[in-house]
């Protein structure tokens, strides 16, 4: 499959390795932000949790929230979890 689309791409000369450097450059931006978002929030509600700061129960919804929005998220999540 990874073959038949290299081969796609690849066959439009150099528009294609124009565009393929482009695509990987864009898919490494966006991978780039998600992951350290994905850490770094992470770490922060383990952190909030582990050391009872706040009480953190985890769910898909506060794992969707810390991928996308990091250590804001994780925050938000903090206080809404102490006041709820």
């Amino acid at each position: 499959m990874i073959h038949s689309i290299f081969n796609s791409v690849m066959g439009f000369g150099i528009t294609g390795i124009l565009v393929a450097i482009i695509g990987f450059w864009l898919f490494g931006r966006f991978v780039k932000g998600i992951i350290t978002n994905i850490v770094l929030g992470g770490v922060l509600y383990l952190f909030l949790d582990w050391f009872h700061i706040c009480k953190m129960n985890w769910s898909a919804m506060d794992g969707i929230i810390v991928a996308l929005a990091g250590i804001p998220g994780t925050i938000i999540l903090a206080i809404a979890h102490s006041l709820f």
